[in-house]
């Protein structure tokens, strides 16, 4: 069971890393596509967009077979301290930094409006287009708990029955409604097809459902083949509807690729060769932050700098163009996370301490307090120790660290809350030795003197 356990998280490890390159393939070919000087070169950049659109499906899936696992520990606490928190400051920070580019390379320049058109578009969702998968994880983060519930209580025929209810109700009947231009009185309360991806990955992991190798190969085939051709058809015959369709995860063809190349992947029996599983390791580990900043260079090629890929090779140039913008965005991520606070927000799967990081925090304020504290009570401490006979730095210090470390400090009140008073005097010790220590020379020969004196 551990061996079936570790090949199953290489395997999701290898997809999220090759749906996060083609996501940067699919927004290039379109991103490029509007410079295409003929019918015939847009075809082929759209046919190519579009036959990567089962890489979001995929990512939602990773996600499905993750956070719906009954063994994972999934609490509200963890939802709302960890993995909303994350979402939404990548959210407000980046529809910033995306607004200031915007401002910076247009001809208004950077305002002190920026930063506030950047938070409106933040809570408007009027940022950046590829912004949008934000919103949707937020959405699924919150109704984790009901979905993990409902898993949780499904054997196979009933994963069967939801799957099936959902890809009608979510993917076939709006296909006709596009097609035909009419509306059916039937309807699912569910506002888009993600929840069926999120259920999908589950599914595939926990083993519900078939996943025969014949038939994910059939499925991946049929989907990636009718993708294509429907793709040319729209193009050249002009059908909107049908254009329409095709960039819509809900369409069946794409939900039938999305599940063939997921399930194909999770039957490998199994990892990658060593060198080329830790390169797709490493591109897994930065694909969330690849996801966010990689429009940035794009844009800067293409809109910025105007840059017409097909005056220097075409389709091959466009690929080149998606390698480089891939390169360098994932380099970026690398760097920064290299920066402490930024390291811990780009990897995805790694745990935010969040209640440590709270813990220090106050312990920090607590001991800035007492220092706070012993300053303003300075008269007082001389007062207490002229007639000893020690040093003045001498007495000060004792004081002190009796100050920090005793029931009569204030900082009391605030250990009283954290219930941690042992560990807050041993932290108050040593940091106020290190602070002497550096900022007063003269202090820690006193007590050494101190310390030498006969007790």
């Amino acid at each position: 069971m551990e061996i079936t356990k570790r090949r199953e998280i290489f395997f999701l490890s290898e997809l999220r890393a090759i749906a996060c390159i083609a996501i940067v393939i699919l927004h290039t070919f379109y991103a490029a596509s509007v410079y295409a000087p003929d019918h015939t070169a847009r075809i082929a950049a759209l046919t190519t967009r579009n036959l990567m659109m089962w890489a979001v499906p995929c990512f939602v899936m990773v996600s499905g077979a993750l956070l719906l696992d009954p063994a994972r520990e999934v609490t509200y606490r963890k939802i709302f301290r960890k993995y909303i928190p994350r979402v939404l400051a990548a959210l407000v920070l980046f529809s910033v930094v995306f607004q200031i580019f915007d401002d910076a390379t247009g001809e208004s320049g950077i305002q002190f409006k920026t930063i506030l058109y950047g938070l409106q578009n933040a809570v408007t969702g009027s940022g950046w287009k590829h912004m949008w998968y934000l919103y949707l994880i937020t959405a699924l983060y919150l109704l984790l708990p009901f979905y993990r519930k409902i898993v949780a209580s499904l054997n196979s025929k009933d994963m069967y029955y939801l799957l099936s209810v959902y890809l009608v109700f979510l993917s076939l009947l709006p296909m006709l409604q596009t097609l035909t231009e009419k509306s059916t009185a039937f309807y699912i309360c569910v506002y888009s097809v993600y929840p069926l991806y999120l259920f999908l990955g589950d599914a595939f992991m926990q083993k519900r459902i078939c996943k025969k190798p014949w038939l994910m190969i059939l499925l991946a085939s049929v989907g990636t083949i009718a993708v294509a051709c429907l793709t040319i058809l729209s193009e050249k015959k002009s059908i909107a509807a049908l254009s329409e369709l095709l960039t819509s995860y809900a369409f069946p063809l794409i939900v039938l690729q999305s599940a063939g190349i997921f399930g194909l992947m999770s039957y490998r029996e199994k990892k990658a060769p060593k060198v080329l599983y830790w390169i797709l390791h490493q591109v897994d580990q930065c694909s969330f932050g690849v996801y966010l900043i990689h429009m940035l260079f794009l844009k800067l090629v293409l809109v910025v700098w105007k840059w017409n890929p097909y005056m220097y090779g075409g389709f091959f140039m466009i690929l080149a163009l998606s390698v480089g913008t891939f390169l360098c965005s994932f380099l970026c991520i690398r760097l920064l996370k290299y920066v402490p606070i930024l390291k811990k927000f780009f990897e995805f799967e790694k745990r935010f301490d969040y209640q440590k990081r709270v813990s220090q925090m106050r312990y920090s304020f607590c001991l800035s307090l007492s220092i706070l504290a012993i300053l303003l009570l300075q008269k007082h401490i001389t007062a207490l120790h002229e007639s000893a006979g020690t040093p003045a730095l001498l007495y000060q210090s004792d004081f002190a660290l009796q100050f920090l470390c005793t029931e009569r400090s204030p900082t009391w009140l605030f250990l009283a809350v954290s219930g941690k008073r042992h560990r807050f005097r041993e932290h108050c010790k040593s940091s106020l030795h290190v602070l002497c220590s550096r900022k007063m020379p003269a202090l820690v020969s006193d007590i050494a003197w101190q310390e030498q004196q006969p007790r």
